[in-house]
């Protein structure tokens, strides 16, 4: 409750005043109001679902609700910096009309009082390069985070379920107003994504709906890559984003404890894509989860990356098997 407290005040003291806040409580047995929450503000409208919708449903709750030109999300445990809409409103107006505007962001468990600007004109990207940078993580934004023209979003869907409980909804969202030249991007943090023991995206474990959120984003954007990007491009910016994606699955497993030299395939890295015809890699893009074509040398560079400096010494010096001089505690295929 404290968390959303935080987050409401962070939105009323926005420096742009000029707004309605809707807040949408998706648990059913404890009714929200502005008295328990502490504010008398008639810019904030609260809607108690009797039923639970969901988090995608709820979402898409609130767009619907909403009545302004311009429209974004932001998690009950998020907040913004008191810059974050009249910097990206006027983002809106000076730039070449664009959708939407998406912003850098600050993330870690306490949100700080202020977040200076680090130049008194902000700077503009329109188009163009954020989908690669964004694909390739040289780009940092929150999909849902950005200030959308609402009837634009609308038109998109607003967010898609992608199996439930989804670590890529705002992932695929900012992918998919990326790939059109009406996105804008300003380079200043001033979203608030928190840390905290509860938040899903710092601490799931659930590696199951990852994959299936990952394959989802891929074959929902895979014929708008095919139809806006060459042939070469397409594949380069498939490897980076499943690239992208091995790592998240690879964080998954250690904070689910699976990431065990057990055997082949349980510590999944990129593999190189010389060998995956052009075809297979189309049909199939997540071919980088099977374990058959890892290069032994970038899983060994990982897996060193991964152990500390003590234990690998630890490995190595274990019992040897005559035949291959190899540690007994490792894979005999891993030490090639």
């Amino acid at each position: 409750m404290e968390m959303l407290r935080e987050s409401v005040r962070s939105i009323l003291a926005q420096s742009f005043q000029d707004f309605e806040l809707l807040i949408g409580n998706d648990d059913p047995s404890e009714v929200l109001d502005k008295a328990r929450l502490g504010f008398s503000d008639e810019k904030i409208k609260i809607y108690n679902h009797k039923n639970n919708l969901g988090e995608m449903d709820n979402l898409n709750f609130l767009l619907a609700q909403g009545r302004g030109r311009y429209f974004t999300w932001l998690g009950d445990d998020d907040c913004l910096f008191p810059d974050f809409l009249e910097s990206t409103i006027r983002a809106m107006n000076d730039a070449c009309n664009p959708s939407v505007v998406f912003t850098d962001y600050f993330h870690g468990p306490t949100f700080p009082d202020t977040m200076p600007l680090s130049s008194p004109k902000l700077e503009l990207r329109i188009g163009g390069t954020i989908f690669t940078d964004y694909v390739a993580r040289q780009l940092h934004l929150i999909g849902t985070g950005g200030l959308f023209k609402r009837e634009f979003l609308i038109a998109l869907g607003g967010v898609q379920d992608l199996g439930g409980i989804s670590p890529y909804c705002d992932v695929l969202l900012a992918l998919q107003c990326s790939l059109s030249n009406t996105v804008a991007y300003v380079p200043e943090r001033l979203y608030f994504l928190r840390e905290h023991a509860n938040s899903k995206s710092f601490s799931s474990t659930d590696s199951d709906v990852y994959l299936t959120a990952q394959k989802i984003v891929i074959s929902n954007l895979l014929p708008v890559i095919i139809k806006k990007r060459t042939r070469k491009e397409t594949r380069e910016t498939l490897v980076t984003l499943v690239k992208w994606f091995a790592n998240d699955y690879r964080h998954v497993l250690i904070r689910s404890g699976r990431d065990k030299l057990k055997g082949r395939g349980t510590l999944i890295i990129p593999h190189m894509f010389r060998a995956i015809a052009h075809k297979r890699l189309m049909q199939n893009p997540l071919l980088i989860f099977k374990a058959v074509a890892i290069d032994i040398r970038h899983l060994k560079f990982w897996i060193k990356a991964d152990l500390s400096a003590q234990v690998v010494p630890k490995l190595l010096r274990r019992p040897k098997d005559p035949s291959t001089n190899t540690p007994l505690i490792l894979p005999r295929w891993l030490c090639k």
